[in-house]
C-alpha cells in the first residue's frame, strides 16, 4: 500500500509505499508517466515526504529510522542515516520541512524524541523532552508536545522559548488552519 503522497511543484506526484518495500513512486503529471521505482534497499516503509528549503524531497522510515532525500531533478534517492542514536529507535515516522535549513523529524520505538536535521551540514541534533512529538515547526517556532505538555524551541538555536508568548502565537495559526486540536 502506499503511506506518503506529495505534489512536487505541480508537476509530480511522488508516492511513498509501504509493506514489505518501501519504494518511492514518481508519477510526471504532464506526461502521465512513471520513472523507475526508487528504494533503499533496508526500509520497508515511508511515511511521509516534505520538501526541504534546498528543493529537495525529504521522508521518514521504518525499520532504519533513517531520512531519506530524493533529488527531484535527477531522480536520486539517497539515505542519510540514521537520525536517532538510540538503539531499537525503528521510526523517523513523521517529518517537517517548513523551517528553511531543516528537516524536523519524530524518531520513536524504543525511546521517542524529536530531532532536527541541518540542509547545509548534514547533521543531526536531538533536542526537547524524551517522549515528546513534533505539534509543529515554522520560521517562528517550533512546537513540541509530551504526555499533554506544550513546550517551544527556536527553530535554528533549539533554545526553549517563553511557552506563554507562543501558545498564542500555537492558537492563531491553528486557528487560521482551521484545525482546533
Amino acid at each position: 500500500g502506499a503511506w506518503a503522497l506529495f505534489l512536487y511543484n505541480n508537476e509530480k506526484l511522488l508516492v511513498g509505499t509501504c509493506g514489505t518495500r518501501g519504494y518511492l513512486h514518481c508519477l510526471d503529471l504532464k506526461s502521465r508517466t512513471w520513472a523507475e521505482p526508487l528504494r533503499d534497499e533496508n526500509e520497508t516503509y515511508i511515511w511521509n515526504l516534505v520538501q526541504g528549503s534546498d528543493g529537495m524531497v525529504y521522508g521518514g522510515t521504518y525499520p532504519g529510522c533513517v531520512l531519506l532525500r530524493y533529488n527531484p531533478q535527477k531522480h536520486i534517492l539517497e539515505n542519510l542515516g540514521k537520525v536517532s542514536e538510540h538503539e531499537g529507535n525503528m521510526y523517523s515516522r513523521m517529518v517537517y520541512g517548513d523551517v528553511p535549513g531543516k528537516i524536523f523529524i519524530n524518531c520513536g520505538m524504543k525511546k521517542s524524541h524529536v530531532a532536527a536535521w541541518d540542509i547545509e551540514t548534514c547533521t543531526v541534533k536531538e533536542f526537547g523532552k524524551e517522549g515528546a512529538i513534533i505539534k509543529e515547526a515554522n520560521a517562528d517556532f517550533v512546537c513540541t508536545e509530551t504526555r499533554g505538555e506544550l513546550d517551544f524551541y527556536h527553530p535554528y538555536t533549539l533554545e526553549p522559548l517563553c511557552k506563554d508568548i507562543y501558545l498564542s502565537k500555537l492558537e492563531k495559526l491553528l486557528e487560521s488552519r482551521n484545525i482546533s486540536d
